[in-house]
């Protein structure tokens, strides 16, 4: 069976979705271990700082997918 071009980037667009999804599954566990974290301290604690940061680099990886895949789609 040939694979067609067309077939070929439906494939990558369900990776990038399942990509997709798994990320926004790590952001929202992140920001639930944040939000239970800083419940109990205060902002400025060392470890809230790290899990804060931890998720800010989610949250740009998201950004990053998310643009990356709009672009490609706006050129085909």
């Amino acid at each position: 069976m040939k694979l067609k071009i067309t077939d070929s980037f439906e494939g990558g667009r369900k990776r990038e979705s399942m990509q997709t999804d798994r990320l926004l599954k790590k952001i929202e566990n992140q920001r639930n271990l944040l939000y239970a974290k800083a419940k109990d301290r205060r902002l400025v604690d060392p470890e809230v700082v790290q899990m804060s940061q931890k998720l800010d680099r989610l949250l740009n990886q998201y950004h990053s997918l998310v643009t990356r895949d709009k672009s490609s789609r706006s050129k085909t």
